[in-house]
């Protein structure tokens, strides 16, 4: 639909296709060919499962969805359609609280729509609850569930897990500090003494 800063805002016109992009995307990115100094980040680091699963390797992204109706508006410049109301706001603030990427995060309404557990177990995916969440702008409490292919779902310990999260955290500060020295401030140079003028 558009891009939002850093963001892609995207409609589907059945959230089982929507569901699929979600699981398929965070495959995708583990399976890219990034740049070798890319992979050396402590949030891009290839790292793998005591069974050799691959679950984290390059860029982390995190996205959000919700099913719902959507006030639709034509572009009269470019002929696209735009989309407003609730139902894209809470899939916007779903992506927010997954906080550091590598999740598709989804509402209770998406997996009603789609069939639960039954439509996700044919992608070869599984699901996990993240609890109910407070929403910036929304009126009511959300209940958000990850939903993750299968060979990803070692990511469910990984964002779970308190001491996983602080390591994580604790090794990106080290990079920052590691790859971004503090420039050293210009010698100040000493004052010149004010120049002698002789009165004629």
């Amino acid at each position: 639909v558009k891009i939002i800063g850093d963001c892609f805002m995207n409609a589907f016109s059945d959230p089982k296709q929507a569901v699929k992009f979600g699981i398929e995307a965070q495959v995708a990115l583990v399976n890219c060919k990034w740049p070798k100094n890319l992979l050396e980040h402590p949030l891009c680091k290839p790292h793998e499962t005591d069974s050799g699963d691959m679950i984290w390797r390059g860029l982390r992204i995190r996205i959000g969805m919700h099913y719902g109706p959507a006030t639709a508006t034509r572009n009269e410049v470019h002929g696209r359609y735009d989309y407003f109301g609730s139902t894209c706001n809470v899939a916007s603030r779903v992506e927010a609280c997954l906080e550091k990427g590598g999740i598709t995060g989804v509402t209770e309404a998406v997996l009603d729509a789609v069939g639960g557990a039954d439509f996700l177990t044919t992608l070869g995916a599984v699901h996990m609850s993240l609890g109910t969440k407070t929403l910036k702008g929304v009126d009511h409490d959300v209940h958000v569930f990850a939903v993750f292919a299968v060979q990803l779902k070692e990511r469910c310990v990984h964002t779970q897990n308190p001491a996983k999260v602080a390591a994580l955290e604790n090794a990106i500060i080290a990079f920052k500090v590691q790859t971004m020295p503090v420039a050293t401030p210009p010698a100040t140079p000493p004052a010149t003494p004010p120049a002698e003028i002789e009165a004629p």
